[in-house]
Order: structure tokens, then sequence, then C-alpha cells
């Protein structure tokens, strides 16, 4: 599926997006079709059934998060009061750019929590 969308998305960037059809946000923001929406708390409630938060409590950890520019960043607070949690959010920037990234060994920027040079910046 992510292949598909990365497809499609350079496809549309290709063309200018010249078939993009676009609504001007008053007008979108006004519409019987838009609505807010709540994605935060369901799913801070529902990680109950995936992870063992209770252990994580339990185990007094210190955690240090960093969202890595993504949307993810207003997730961490409610998950951090919701389960009494010690964690830092070390970056709340959202930057789709990952202009924040640290570089690899390589030069290149990799999201790859594994790399001690992609890390680098939650050690200091």
């Amino acid at each position: 599926m992510t292949n598909w969308i990365q497809e499609r998305a350079n496809a549309l960037l290709r063309v200018g997006n010249a078939d993009t059809k676009r609504v001007p946000f008053v007008a979108a923001i006004g519409s019987a079709t838009t609505y807010e929406d709540d994605f935060i708390a369901p799913y801070v409630d529902d990680l109950r059934n995936v992870v063992d938060m209770e252990a994580i409590h339990a185990a007094r950890l210190k955690l240090g998060v960093d969202p890595l520019g993504g949307a993810a960043v207003h997730y961490w607070e409610p998950i951090n009061a919701a389960y009494k949690l010690d964690i830092a959010v070390v970056n709340t920037q959202v930057d789709p750019t990952f202009s924040f990234m640290t570089v690899d060994h390589d030069g290149k920027i990799r999201m790859d929590c594994s790399s001690p040079y992609a890390m680098a910046r939650l050690w200091d």
C-alpha cells in the first residue's frame, strides 16, 4: 500500500499537482462533510490492549522519546498522563522534511533507531 501511495504522490508532483482538486480552507472547514474527531484518546486508551503499560509503569523507567518530526508528537503527553509514566519528549517540532535528523555514518538521513548516528540527539 505504501508503495502505491509513494508512486501516486510522485506522479502528482511530476505534473505540479495539476489534477489535484482544491477547495479554499474556509469552504472546506464549513462543509457538512468536515468534522473534528479525537484520534488520540481512543489510541491511548487501547494501548493497554497491545502493550503491558502497567509493567512499564511498575518498572519506573525514565524514557526519552523523539517523535522524529511526525504527528505522533501530540500523543506522548496523553500517554504519559494516562499511564503515569516518566516520559520526556525531546523534540516537539513537527517537521515533514526531517531536517532535524542527524545524518548516518555515510551522510544519509535514515530513520533507523538502531543507528547511533541517527539517534545521536537522544544521547545529548
